[in-house]
């Protein structure tokens, strides 16, 4: 009984995962040419978790991208890919692994699929990161090639040409992300703004001649901070949030550039 309602799982189970990027394809990233949700059967409570696992496959030329949920975690139990010959036939979207599937080391990296933009494949991490999302970058050779904290990401298109040629010797299809980065300072812009400001400047190459006003955040805090906290409040390091521009290809990071001066700042939570 349990085979056939896997089996009917299996034929109707093309479904929208809230992880699987289709609502910011039209922006962000590339439409799969198909994609299958595969939800565990209703079993016993006390079966294994192999039993228990959801799978998601998300299908692109020459890549499939697959997802295995438990339920009760934050990020995915396995993430995965499969590059496809050319000529080759589409792995069959299950729990099992294939020859040469590749899996993300959970040590490595733990969150959830959200899309492909030319052959990248982008995960978004497992929970927040001050205020912000972490994601990473992998690219068709598997190999991790950018991570950073974002609060929101505004575009990711194909660099054709490239604008800087001899920035570095480029090895394929260049992208450029722009995204609002969320940064987390060393120190605090309310217990030290002129040392913290010229610290953040240094590791982020924002150049503008004010001092952004983080004493609002901090002092919203220090509303609802009973006496004894507040030094440590005021100690507490500082976030802040700027536009960028990043160009990634198969070497990692080319540029990453500011686009636009201090839009936020507020204490880490």
């Amino acid at each position: 009984m349990r085979r056939c309602v896997l089996g009917l799982m299996i034929m109707g189970s093309l479904i929208f995962s809230a992880h699987s990027g289709a609502a910011e394809a039209p922006k962000l990233f590339d439409k799969p040419l198909r994609e299958q949700h595969i939800t565990p059967p209703l079993i016993p409570a006390d079966s294994s978790q192999e039993e228990q696992s959801g799978v998601s496959c998300w299908y692109y030329p020459g890549l499939m991208v697959k997802e295995v949920s438990l339920d009760g975690t934050k990020g995915a139990a396995q993430l995965s890919m499969v590059h496809i010959s050319k000529g080759g036939v589409d792995p069959a979207c299950r729990r099992e692994n294939v020859d040469g599937e590749y899996i993300v080391d959970a040590k490595s990296w733990s969150g959830h699929f959200r899309g492909v933009r030319q052959g990248y494949v982008f995960f978004s991490g497992d929970d927040g990161v001050n205020g912000g999302e972490g994601f990473t970058v992998y690219d068709d050779s598997n190999t991790k090639v950018f991570t950073d904290v974002a609060d929101t990401l505004s575009s990711i298109d194909p660099m054709l040409p490239p604008r800087d040629p001899d920035l570095r010797p480029w090895y394929y299809s260049p992208l450029v992300l722009n995204y609002r980065k969320v940064y987390s300072a060393p120190c605090s812009m309310r217990s030290e703004p002129t040392r913290c400001w010229a610290l953040i400047k240094r590791a982020t190459g924002l150049t503008q001649s004010t001092v952004p006003d983080c004493d609002a955040a901090y002092k919203a805090g220090e509303m609802t901070t009973p006496p004894e906290g507040l030094d440590s409040l005021r100690r507490d390091p500082s976030v802040i949030v700027y536009a960028v521009e990043a160009v990634i290809d198969g070497q990692g990071v080319a540029r990453l550039a500011p686009k636009s001066p201090v839009l936020k700042c507020y204490p880490a939570p």
